[in-house]
Formats: structure tokens, sequence, C-alpha cells
């Protein structure tokens, strides 16, 4: 191949490249004008500010205590035009590790989304209609599910939490309470155990975050004096944040009931999303009438392991 051969593929490759770049380019450009114009579509099928407040004057006048309000889309945050100091919720799909902390749903929707609406009504008792609009629609809805009974992520101040420290056979008492959290000796912003909300799965969720102690110490989280009685309920998931990281090993997880296991689990870094955890609580005819939960987390090596759980009792 000579030299003048050599130089005329060089310019054709120089060529493709420019050409791929600019066809890419203008992929990308052509993509993100579609979406602004899909969004503004969807702003335009939406309802006016006046009419979405007709729609909370009638949630102000009627509101109860354990009300809740569910706006659908959920990307829609005008929908809380002046009620921005309601509790909400607004997970992509409701979550029934939170619906237990109210008794009625105020759901309000535009028609072209009825569909997400009516998964939320999968919820719902006794629906009513409170307000009809074309481009708005209110409704509320007693919440039924099951009967909870306990719930770990209510009762976090009421649990005892240590490290067990494998090296020195030692188990540290951790009894700072601050920053609504258990600390071991002072507050550390990173290692402690606390009702947060993570990003588990691309979704806000309430949990008990308990991110791997360093040294492969234990988290051992107990609650006493539990009422023996339906069943244990338990959920648990590395964070989005310790699904993207890049160091640490598996979150080893262990669940006990009155000092007996009934659960082990492993975590691997890259494990997305929640697992649950269905365990039967035994009937112990001869011993006490309260049950003792305990919760034991650690791994082998803590960089990036953020991880948390509830557990709850149903009946």
């Amino acid at each position: 191949m000579n030299l003048k051969t050599n130089k005329i593929l060089t310019k054709n490759l120089a060529l493709i490249k420019f050409l791929f770049a600019t066809g890419m380019l203008l992929f990308f450009v052509g993509l993100a004008k579609w979406s602004l114009i899909q969004q503004d579509k969807d702003l335009h099928r939406m309802p006016t500010e006046a009419t979405i407040r007709k729609a909370q004057r009638i949630i102000q006048e009627n509101w109860q205590s354990n009300d809740v309000i569910r706006i659908q889309p959920t990307w829609f945050s005008s929908g809380r035009v002046g009620m921005l100091g309601f509790p909400a919720l607004m997970t992509d799909e409701l979550d029934p590790y939170d619906l237990h902390r109210y008794d009625r749903i105020w759901l309000a929707f535009d028609p072209t989304h009825a569909d997400l609406a009516a998964q939320d009504r999968t919820w719902l008792a006794n629906t009513q209609v409170m307000y009809e609009h074309s481009k708005w629609r209110l409704e509320v809805g007693t919440i039924n599910q099951e009967n909870v009974i306990w719930n770990g992520f209510d009762d976090i101040e009421n649990a005892s939490v240590s490290q067990w420290h494998p090296e020195q056979q030692r188990e540290q008492a951790c009894t700072l309470w601050s920053h609504e959290s258990w600390h071991c000796e002072r507050y550390n912003p990173w290692i402690f155990v606390g009702p947060r909300i993570e990003d588990i799965d691309d979704n806000p969720r309430t949990c008990i975050t308990a991110n791997a102690p360093a040294e492969q110490a234990v988290w051992i989280i107990q609650w006493d004096n539990l009422p023996r009685q339906g069943e244990l309920e338990v959920r648990a998931a590395n964070t989005l944040l310790g699904v993207r990281g890049l160091r640490g090993g598996p979150i080893l997880f262990q669940i006990k009931l009155d000092g007996q296991i009934v659960e082990n689990h492993i975590f691997e870094p890259h494990d997305f999303g929640f697992t649950h955890f269905d365990i039967e609580i035994p009937n112990q005819q001869d011993s006490q009438n309260e049950l003792t939960l305990e919760i034991r987390i650690s791994s082998p090596d803590h960089m990036d392991r953020f991880f948390c759980f509830t557990p709850q009792i149903v009946f």
C-alpha cells in the first residue's frame, strides 16, 4: 500500500468519524428537544392553579388527623399548591411500609393519568369523589391493608443498640442518641443506626439505616417486649449508593427471635432492591408472652457498604 493510498484512507476515516460524531450530536439534540416538547404537552394538559386551589380548599375543610395527600403524576409538584405543610406520599408506587401511619388518602390526579390513580386506588376502600373537573379529580378513601401492630422504624428509639468487636471479643454499648440516631461513644455521620429516607430502588424509602461498621464489627439491634402474635415482616437492602459503590464486601444479615436464628442472608455488593422476609412468630406457651427481636449486620469489608432495613409485625 503506497503513501497516497494511506492518505486517502486516513482522510476517509476522519470523515467517517466526523459524520458519526455529528450524527450522534444531532440525535441527542433531537432527543432533548422531543423530551422538552413532551414535558410542555404534559404541563398544558395539567389543571390551572385556580382549579387546584379549589380542590385543596376541599381537602383543608375536610382534613382529619392521620390523613395524607397523594398527587398523580408524582412529578406534578404544583398539585400541592397551598398544601406543602401537609404530609404527602411521593414515591412512584405506594409503599405498604408507610401506609400504616395513615387512615385516609386524598388522591388528586388529572384524567390523562387515571391509570396511575387506579393503581393507588387498589389500596383504598370506600373511595368517595370530592371534586371533579375536566383536568383534575379529587377522591378520598380509607386505607385497606394488614393491621400493623408494631413497626421498627417508628420504634427505633426504644431499641438497644451495640457493636460486637470480634477481635477484642467485646460488646460495646451504643447509647448516644444524636441526630435522630444511635451512635457508639461519639456522633458519626456515616456509621449509626437510625430512621432515614434512603434511595433504594430509584425511590425514596423509609428504613432504618445501619451502614456496616469498620473492622468487621457487628451491629446488634434488639427490641424487647414485642407482641407475640401475627407475622414478622422484614425488608432489607443495599442503598442505591451502596449498589453503585466500587469497594467493600457483602453484607451479612441475621434475624433472631428469642435468641434463635431464624434467617441468615448475604447481600452481595451490587444486589439491587429490597429482599423480603416473612417469618411466623413462634407461640411459646411455656415462655414469656413478650417477644425479643434481634438484628445483626456486618461486613468483612465495610467500605461503601450502605445498608438499611425495616421490621414490622402484622396481624
